[in-house]
């Protein structure tokens, strides 16, 4: 199974709005999450994270699985731990167009998992269509997709920065990916860079200097031989 590889679910009538409830009363504030079980009959266990709920001709939902079991001969009970409504009906045939033949197989048999190619063809197609779904694509598969807001992107980006300067620091490259986090082009002098600190009336602070100067000088500090 792959860990960015999604499903398609049809519910029945009944499910669908068992379904259309739940997530309009987490949407009023009377719940704190859209979270529920439901049963659809698909051949196999779909063992996705994420799936799409499908009715007609449209795809209505994206929901995070937290757990699939089998409900009876037939039938296979979905526990989300969260559903999130697309803002305008998805046409299946918009998903079937990215798709070859063969993998439009989950949507022709009404549920199971596309492959892992067909997979992001269909996620890709979702952040085009509905960009407010990349967030939710991010917390389902815990890693930043394409779709992700610039606010996300922003604090994912200081964090690869923040990474970047510890390892730098503790003298240990090894401790970071064999071609390290950060572009030839984003690494810039010491002098040059910002700081999380504000500025003082006179002059900015430099507390990443001072870190250097003093790694720098004090023995001990990093990986050198020391009294």
């Amino acid at each position: 199974m792959s860990w960015r590889q999604i499903g398609v679910l049809f519910p029945d009538d009944s499910a669908l709005t068992r379904l259309r409830r739940v997530v309009e009363v987490a949407e009023k504030g009377m719940r704190d999450t859209s979270s529920c079980t439901l049963s659809f009959e698909i051949y196999d266990r779909i063992k996705s994270k994420a799936v799409l709920i499908a009715h007609g001709k449209s795809i209505l939902f994206a929901a995070e699985v937290e757990k699939c079991v089998k409900a009876d001969d037939i039938r296979w009970a979905f526990s989300f731990r969260s559903v999130f409504k697309l803002s305008h009906p998805l046409r299946i045939s918009m998903v079937e167009a990215r798709l070859v033949a063969s993998q439009r197989k989950p949507i022709k048999d009404r549920g199971g998992a596309f492959t892992d190619n067909a997979s992001d063809k269909v996620l890709n197609l979702l952040v085009e269509y509905d960009r407010t779904l990349g967030e939710y694509i991010d917390s389902t598969f815990g890693y930043r997709f394409s779709g992700s807001s610039d606010s996300r992107t922003a604090r994912i980006a200081q964090e690869r920065d923040a990474l970047a300067s510890i390892i730098a620091f503790t003298g240990f490259p090894g401790l970071g990916p064999e071609e390290g986090l950060l572009l030839q082009e984003e690494k810039v002098d010491i002098s040059e860079r910002g700081s999380f600190l504000p500025r003082g009336k006179y002059v900015p602070p430099r507390e990443d200097a001072m870190i250097e100067h003093d790694a720098n000088n004090f023995l001990g500090w990093t990986p050198q031989p020391s009294d």
